[in-house]
């Protein structure tokens, strides 16, 4: 790679400049050129002497200077042989992105309209800037209106999908709609590489809900209604045993027959046992209606916030080869 980036500055620094190239060579094909277009004869020339300038500079290996002359160039005449040689001089002062943004700008008349040398310049610097120094970022969201700002700046408005190229790093990208918790990406992404992010939005609402299932208070509340019912119907009859025992009693038990035989044992030990049971299942089942009535408050609907499931994707992969002249822009879900 780097004797691919000597190759480039030889040819910038030692080729003939572009207005020499194209001096009487074709007295017609300049005027036919797209750029060509609207542009005064005053200002086209008033362009090539500064581009001259810079085209001196730069062979002095003034790079600096020689940006400055072509972008001054620039402001008279959009042209595309200009728009090279600048980006050559900015990848040579440590600017490759807009260098490559530069790049861009030369071919929006399409690169067939450009001398053979300057395509070759061309795909030869951008696939060494894609390869080296520079990386793509692509993103996707499907949420309608959902505002994406990537580092700070906004980028669009969803849905769609982008793609830009960036200088290796860390890059911010977050995404925020009414209604929705906004996300937060942290990309980063090394020379060459290329990162695919996926972003999915939450919704953010306000909704009611409950602790537990509706039934389940109410299940302890009649669980504690029938254990009432049962001691009630316990509490009766130990009462009818306890009454048929008196009752026997009294009539085989009297002054004349001092020695009668009481009541039967068991007739006394199931009322006794049936009256502990009754005051067991009411005591039981009273504290069970009390708990099913608390917990039947404690289910009252509520209201919550939604819960926020960011699902966005951040994915890796090698850049284009290296023989590709722009960006091949694809997701993949």
């Amino acid at each position: 790679m780097k004797r691919r980036g000597m190759i480039v500055l030889a040819a910038s620094l030692f080729a003939s400049p572009w207005l020499a190239q194209t001096a009487g060579a074709d007295p017609d094909r300049p005027t036919q050129l797209p750029w060509y277009q609207g542009v005064s004869e005053e200002r086209q020339e008033r362009a090539k002497q500064l581009y001259q300038e810079g085209y001196t500079l730069h062979r002095d290996l003034q790079f600096v200077n020689a940006a400055a002359k072509y972008q001054e160039a620039l402001t008279d005449w959009e042209n595309p042989e200009i728009r090279v040689e600048l980006a050559i001089a900015l990848n040579q002062i440590g600017q490759p992105l807009n260098a490559y943004q530069s790049l861009e700008l030369a071919m929006k008349w399409g690169l067939d309209q450009l001398q053979p040398t300057d395509q070759d310049r061309i795909r030869d610097l951008q696939s060494s800037l894609m390869t080296e120094r520079l990386a793509i970022i692509e993103l996707r969201c499907d949420e309608p209106g959902t505002e994406i700002v990537f580092n700070g700046q906004k980028w669009f408005v969803g849905p769609g999908r982008r793609h830009r190229v960036v200088r290796p790093g860390t890059h911010a990208i977050t995404a925020s709609k009414p209604g929705y918790f906004p996300v937060f990406e942290s990309v980063t992404v090394l020379p060459g590489n290329r990162a695919t992010v996926a972003l999915v939005l939450s919704v953010d609402r306000i909704v009611k809900t409950t602790r537990w299932s509706a039934w389940k208070p109410w299940a302890v509340v009649g669980a504690g209604v029938a254990l009432g019912l049962t001691g009630s119907g316990l509490l009766w009859q130990s009462e009818r045993d306890f009454d048929a025992a008196k009752a026997s009693l009294d009539s085989e038990c009297t002054s004349e027959r001092p020695w009668c035989t009481p009541v039967p044992l068991y007739q006394q030990d199931r009322a006794t046992r049936n009256s502990q049971l009754a005051l067991g299942s009411l005591l039981t089942g009273g504290a069970a209606v009390a708990a099913g009535m608390v917990l039947v408050w404690m289910n009252l609907p509520s209201p919550q916030r939604t819960p926020d499931r960011n699902e966005s994707k951040v994915e890796l992969s090698p850049i284009v080869s290296e023989e590709t002249v722009g960006v091949s822009a694809g997701l993949s879900f």
